[in-house]
């Protein structure tokens, strides 16, 4: 076996003992924190509470601090609530939080945990307990401390005197909790014994509890009206209702189809037969003086072996004058007779079942039967009035301002006024009137119907609807219609571009008639012009409101711009430049046509596009509605600094002389000086012509290699270019 070499084994060492401290400091734990109490009712006068905590070696730092935390009524920790640190326990394995709740804990599922900080450790969490502050901790008082009677189908408000406000309470009918219910008020309906506590949770309430209150119901009485439930009386019998009890501590309500006929000590009611409208269901209510309760009876129902009679007045009750109107009577006697009373007279002659009566007065009729234990009745009255006018109301079909289409006015209604009492005409009385509409004051031809249909804005103004009986005459109340305008204005300019050269643009309005009044808008402001059409030379946001009888309806926007040379784009610089001997096309925008100068003025294009090869100034004149843009533009070669090194000079017309770049070349302030490779100066020129080698006779080349030359460009005293040329021949 191969034995280890003495580093490694350092080594291995060391791993081990380092892992033995890692396990060492893992196994250090929180113990598990147990409150030393079941629940917690805290309150003002008590708030002490414990809770014991261990842990295990190996020691915390010096700096360390156990914090006991409180998790939230549902034992949530993600934000707990300290309830106590401690920093001088650090070498104490065992101790206890002396800890208070604050006076917002309320609930049942509360739990607490131990946090280190040095090192950062949490203990596990505690079982849940319940916990509350209580605000109250006495005993409620309920309904001041009385008990309480009901009456049958009602109920009694139970409150609490001392302590309404609190957030929930209990509610117990005969010692079991009653589900939903927590306000400081309950409404009983059933007899029993009542209390209330405080809602503190399952352990704390019980303090608060209230005093008992015993809710009962009185007996009922039983009360019924005695006799068949039907009774039947002929004309002037009488018939007595009688209660079953006739006690004096008793009020008795006594009620005919539900509405209270009188309220007495007596248990007895007399129908009398012989006043008209007796028949119905009749019963009785009782009020119990000691109780307060109240209690209703059976229903007898009684009526009349008799017929019935009424009055029909199918002309209605209104008199018209030259004119009758017509009575009669239906009934269900057999074979009856009848006489006809007015104003309380017997009428001679009048027996029929029908009469048409032409004076004002009170009518009515007597209806003999035969076969039946009531042989007379009379008819209810119908009071005949002769009217002292008339007034008519018209219908005004729904009409409101600026409407437009169609409107129907109609006739609505013609009353006839007697003294402070109105009637209103039957359809057979409304036929004998004739009917005249108003516009204005001023009768409208041929409108002599009951209703009239008006559309369109001429057809404003104030109408009313005549109506003539013989020579009585009346006007019904007046409707001032405006109609509204029903065409929408449309304003359109030819020309939307201004040149600012004082030429007027036209504006102009579909709408131009002389019934409209006008106001034109520039950027939203009234302007004074009032014309139906508009000229300006102003640019703006144009628009024009109509208006007829205060109804006005608003037009488009026309938008009338400046001129300007932004209208006009040019897709180069004011100033560009291409390379010497290239060209270069420019194109115009924003225009309706174009013409292209150069700078003598001779026309290049008359297109939106020009071709440019020549260094100068150009100019484009471009039509923008009436208006002329012009825009200018330079042209430039572009500037070349690059030095040919090598030249031919063979006479083959390539390449034979040194070509400089324009930036150098023909220069008068730029000096060219040439050097052989000796350094003797062989050329030197300013403006330089682009015209060396003129002769390459005396240069020295003897065929074995190019010869090489420097140069040196200079502007002033300062050197800006050198380097060499070869000569290759």
């Amino acid at each position: 076996m191969k034995a280890l070499q003495p580093h490694r084994l350092i080594f291995l060492l060391l791993a081990v003992f380092s892992l033995a401290g890692v396990s060492v400091c893992a196994a250090q734990t929180l113990g598990k924190p147990t409150p030393d109490f079941s629940y917690a009712c805290a309150s003002s006068s008590f708030n002490d509470f414990a809770v014991s905590f261990s842990w295990l070696s190996p020691a915390v730092a010096s700096d360390n601090q156990f914090i006991l935390e409180l998790s939230d009524a549902n034992g949530s920790f993600s934000n707990p609530t300290i309830l106590s640190t401690l920093s001088d326990k650090n070498t104490s394995y065992e101790f206890k939080f002396n800890i208070n709740f604050p006076n917002t804990t309320a609930g049942d599922s509360y739990k607490v945990r131990v946090r280190s900080t040095s090192p950062q450790k949490v203990s596990a969490e505690s079982d849940a307990f319940s916990a509350y502050y209580m605000k109250v901790n006495e005993a409620l008082v309920l309904n001041n401390y009385q008990e309480a009677s009901m009456c049958e189908g009602t109920g009694y408000i139970l409150s609490v005197d001392n302590y309404p406000n609190e957030p929930a309470y209990n509610w117990y009918k005969d010692m079991a909790l009653i589900p939903g219910e927590n306000g400081s008020f309950i409404e009983v309906t059933e007899p029993g014994i009542y209390f209330v506590e405080i809602d503190y949770g399952d352990y704390c309430s019980i303090a608060t509890s209230s005093n008992l209150v015993e809710v009962y119901q009185p007996s009922s009485l039983g009360i019924s009206l005695l006799g068949d439930a039907n009774v039947t009386l002929c004309q002037g019998d009488a018939y007595t209702l009688e209660a079953n009890y006739n006690e004096t501590t008793l009020v008795y309500k006594w009620y005919k189809d539900g509405n209270l006929i009188v309220q007495n000590n007596s248990h007895t009611y007399t129908v009398d037969a012989s006043n008209p409208g007796f028949e119905g269901k009749y019963n009785l209510v009782v009020e119990n003086t000691l109780t307060g309760c109240e209690e209703a009876s059976n229903i007898i129902t009684v009526g009349s072996d008799g017929f019935n009679a009424n009055m029909n007045t199918p002309d209605g009750l209104v008199l018209l004058p030259g004119k009758s109107v017509s009575l009669n009577v239906t009934t269900s006697a057999s074979n009856p007779s009848f006489e006809w009373y007015k104003d309380e007279v017997l009428m001679a002659g009048q027996n029929g079942s029908q009469i048409s009566v032409n004076a004002p007065g009170v009518y009515k009729a007597k209806v003999i039967g035969n076969g039946s234990c009531v042989t007379e009745k009379f008819t209810p009255v119908a009071e005949v009035i002769l009217p002292d006018a008339f007034a008519v109301s018209m219908n005004t079909g729904g009409y409101t301002d600026c409407m437009t289409g169609s409107l129907t006015l109609n006739l609505d209604k013609i009353e006839a006024v007697a003294g402070n009492d109105r009637y209103v005409l039957a359809e057979s009385s409304l036929a004998l009137f004739s009917y005249q509409w108003m516009l204005n004051g001023t009768s409208i031809a041929g409108q002599n119907n009951r209703s009239i249909t008006i559309n369109g804005i001429d057809a404003s103004g104030i109408y009313a609807l005549q109506a003539s009986f013989n020579t009585e005459t009346a006007l019904s109340q007046e409707l001032d219609v405006k109609m509204g305008i029903t065409e929408t204005p449309q304003i359109d300019a030819p020309v939307t571009i201004t040149c600012n050269d004082g030429v007027l643009l036209d504006i102009t309005s579909n709408m131009t008639s002389s019934a409209y009044t006008y106001v034109w808008y520039r950027n939203g402001v009234a302007m004074s012009e009032t014309a139906a059409n508009l000229q300006t030379t102003l640019p703006g946001t144009y628009s024009l409101e109509v208006e007829a009888n205060g109804c006005t309806v608003r037009s488009n926007e026309v938008t009338i711009s400046e001129v300007s040379a932004d209208m006009v784009q040019l897709d180069v610089p004011s100033k560009f430049s291409i390379p010497e001997g290239q060209s270069r096309i420019v194109t115009a925008t924003g225009g309706e046509s174009y013409i292209w100068y150069d700078a003598d003025y001779n026309e290049l294009s008359t297109s939106a596009s020009v071709e440019l090869s020549a260094e100068g100034q150009y100019m484009v004149k471009a039509l923008v509605g009436n208006c002329e843009v012009v825009k200018t533009l330079e042209l430039s070669f572009q500037l070349s600094y690059s030095v040919p090194n090598a030249v031919t000079p063979n006479g083959d017309g390539f390449n034979d002389l040194w070509i400089l770049p324009s930036a150098y070349a023909y220069q008068p302030d730029i000096q060219v000086t040439i050097y052989n490779e000796s350094g003797v100066q062989v050329f030197s020129s300013v403006a330089y012509q682009n015209n060396w080698p003129e002769s390459s006779d005396n240069m020295n080349y003897n065929g074995a290699k190019p010869p090489i030359y420097y140069y040196t460009i200079s502007k002033g005293k300062e050197i800006v270019k050198r380097g060499t040329i070869t000569v290759v021949k």
